[in-house]
C-alpha cells in the first residue's frame, strides 16, 4: 500500500528478524516463512514436520525470486537444470536455522512475535517460567523413573516398553513439549500406580492450560528466528528426513551469481543477495509477473520456470530494459512498468 521498494520487502520477508536493531515490523515481515500446515496429532512426527517446512522455504523462495523449481534436487541432481541434490541442500540451510520443532498446537508453533500489550505479556512471561520450572521437576522425575541417557527421551527406558502406544508417545516429547491432553493422559495410567509421579504432571497440565488460556487472548504471529548453535545440515537419501548423508554447509548454486565476498554468509545475505545489481533474475522474474497482471501472459509464459524447461520469452530485449529500470527506479512497481 505504501510502494515499499520490493529490494527492501524481499530483505523484511526472508530475513526481516536478522536485520540490525530489527523492529517489530521487521520480525513480522517474517511471518511469511512460517505458512506452513501443522498437525498436532498423536503420531505425527515432528521432525518430520519440520523438515518438510524447511523443504517448503526453500521451494517458495526458488518459484518466487529466481523463477526456479527445485523441488526435484530434495531427492537426485536435477534433471534439466544445473542444480545438484547437494546445492538444494546447501540452499536449505539457510532455512534451517530456526527454532521451530515442528510440534504445537492452537495454531502457535514457536518462535511465536507476540503484539499484546505489555501487561498481557508480562501475564505470559510468568506463567512460562511456572511452567518451564515444573517442567524441569518432571523431566529429573522421569530421568530417575526411567532411567536412560540425558540425551533420550523417557519413552526410550527399558521400564517404558509396556507402555500403550499413547502414553509412550507422551513420553517421546519433552515434558515442556507435550500438550495438556498428553500429560492427562500419563497423570490418569499413573494415577494409582506412582500418586507423586502424577501430581507432578497435574500441576503441569493445569500450569500449560493456565499459559494457554492467557496465550489465545494474546495476538501472536509465528515468526522466524534463528538458532543460537547452528543446527547441522544433512544431504537426505531421497528427501527423507531420517536419513541423512553428506553433511553440507550453506551456499547458493554455482550456476547463479556468488555470494559478495566478506559477507555473514546467513539468511540475511541470501535475502540481500537476491535484490543485489549483480543478480538480475530476481527483477526479470518480478517485472515478468507484473507484465503478466497486466496482459494475462508474461514475456515468459512459465513464470515460476525460467530453467530449461521454461518457455523463452517472446521480447527477451524489453524483458531485460524493465528489470534494469526496475532496479534503478529503486525497485518501485509504479516507475518501472507504468
Amino acid at each position: 500500500n505504501h510502494n515499499m521498494p520490493y529490494d527492501q520487502f524481499t530483505v523484511q520477508q526472508l530475513a526481516g528478524d536478522l536485520l540490525p536493531n530489527a523492529t517489530t515490523g521487521d520480525i513480522l515481515a517474517t511471518a511469511f516463512n512460517r505458512n506452513h500446515m501443522y498437525n498436532g496429532e498423536g503420531g505425527r512426527i515432528p521432525e518430520e514436520t519440520r523438515v518438510e517446512n524447511v523443504f517448503d522455504r526453500v521451494e517458495t523462495m526458488s518459484t518466487t525470486w529466481l523463477g526456479l523449481t527445485v523441488g526435484c534436487s530434495r531427492c537426485h541432481d536435477h534433471k534439466f537444470d544445473a542444480i545438484s541434490q547437494k546445492e538444494y541442500y546447501q540452499f536449505y540451510d539457510y532455512f534451517n536455522q530456526t527454532s521451530e520443532e515442528g510440534i504445537g498446537y492452537h495454531g502457535r508453533v514457536v518462535p511465536v512475535l507476540d503484539l499484546s500489550p505489555p501487561e498481557k505479556l508480562e501475564k505470559v512471561a510468568k506463567l512460562q517460567k511456572y511452567v518451564d520450572g515444573i517442567s524441569t521437576r518432571v523431566a529429573d522425575k522421569e530421568l530417575e523413573k526411567f532411567p536412560r541417557s540425558e540425551d533420550l527421551p523417557a519413552s526410550e527406558s527399558t521400564l517404558a516398553a509396556d507402555l500403550d502406544g499413547d502414553n509412550l508417545y507422551a513420553l517421546s516429547f519433552a515434558p515442556h513439549q507435550r500438550n495438556p491432553y498428553f500429560i492427562g493422559l500419563l497423570q490418569n495410567y499413573y494415577q494409582e500406580q506412582d500418586p507423586e509421579y502424577a501430581t507432578l504432571l497435574m500441576e503441569l497440565k493445569d500450569a500449560k492450560y493456565d499459559h494457554d488460556r492467557q496465550s489465545a487472548e494474546n495476538l501472536q504471529v509465528m515468526v522466524m528466528d534463528q538458532l543460537e548453535h547452528p543446527r547441522p545440515t544433512h544431504i537426505l537419501e531421497r528427501g527423507t528426513y531420517n536419513k541423512p548423508m553428506e553433511q553440507v554447509t550453506r551456499d547458493v548454486p554455482k550456476v547463479l551469481p556468488s555470494l559478495p565476498e566478506n559477507v555473514t554468509n546467513d539468511r540475511l545475505a541470501l535475502a540481500r543477495w537476491l535484490v543485489s545489481r549483480d543478480h538480475p533474475l530476481t527483477a526479470r522474474v518480478t517485472v515478468n509477473r507484473y507484465w503478466q497482471n497486466f496482459f494475462g501472459n508474461g514475456m515468459v509464459k512459465t513464470i515460476e520456470d525460467f530453467g530449461v524447461q521454461g518457455a523463452l520469452p517472446t521480447h527477451p530485449g524489453l524483458l531485460d530494459w524493465l528489470a534494469v529500470d526496475f532496479m534503478e527506479s529503486r525497485w518501485e512497481d509504479r516507475k518501472s512498468v507504468v
